[in-house]
């Protein structure tokens, strides 16, 4: 059996210098917050997936694209009313989702539904 590449991407432990930047950027710039935790966020998970990712042709734009459809719930961790377990595996899943997709139309940069 071939792996996927949900298979292949490992757990991120949650980050918790960045839930402490985020919580300050949102108690003083609010709207500026769900930007920041989108970068911030798919930087730290494209660093760990990448290894997994890359070798299916995607990189950290369409990681960070795909991580943004899952700007609410980043939101929602950043404010206290997700855990990180439940975010973690809305956005690995869609990640892995949208790779495997991408990889199989043949063009993981091009634009792909975010659902």
């Amino acid at each position: 059996m071939t792996a996927t590449v949900g298979d292949r991407l490992g757990a991120v432990d949650e980050p918790l210098d960045l839930l402490r930047r985020l919580r300050r950027i949102a108690a003083d710039e609010p709207a500026r917050v769900r930007d920041e935790a989108v970068r911030l966020v798919g930087q730290r998970l494209w660093r760990r997936w990448r290894p997994a990712l890359s070798p299916f042709g995607v990189g950290p734009a369409a990681v960070r694209r795909w991580v943004q459809t899952d700007d609410r719930e980043l939101w929602l961790w950043i404010v206290g009313d997700r855990p990180w377990p439940q975010v973690f595996d809305a956005v690995a899943g869609r990640v892995a989702r949208r790779a495997e997709i991408a990889t199989n139309a043949g063009s993981p940069e091009r634009e792909i539904p975010a659902s």
